[in-house]
């Protein structure tokens, strides 16, 4: 909360700024935990199983065109949570992709 120094924790609008920032920072540590269990199950069980053949290329490409996408829209709003969050989403998501590709290739 040192970038909110000038704020004087008494007045309405003061106690609003910072209401609003805690709430900011909680839903981003629920943005983040949720995309880390998002596709993580899917990776770990496509690990195991050594098949991916139930899950869809599609569905996957979308996540990663979306996880790019709100990479953009974080930076353009200077959100460290909407960042992050996504960049685990990113990166689950070209692991799905990667084990997608291999696992279908192998069984062919």
């Amino acid at each position: 909360m040192s970038k909110y120094k000038h704020l004087c924790y008494s007045c309405k609008p003061c106690v609003n700024v910072i209401v609003e920032k805690r709430m900011e920072v909680f839903l981003g540590y629920i943005a983040l935990i949720t995309s880390l269990i998002g596709l993580l199950p899917q990776v770990w069980k496509a690990y195991v199983t050594r098949s991916t053949r139930d899950i869809s290329m599609l569905m996957l490409v979308n996540y990663l065109i979306c996880s790019v996408a709100w990479i953009g829209h974080g930076i353009y709003i200077d959100s460290s949570f909407v960042v992050s969050s996504n960049v685990v989403g990113l990166v689950i998501s070209i692991i799905s992709i990667i084990q997608k590709c291999y696992y279908d290739k192998r069984m062919s």
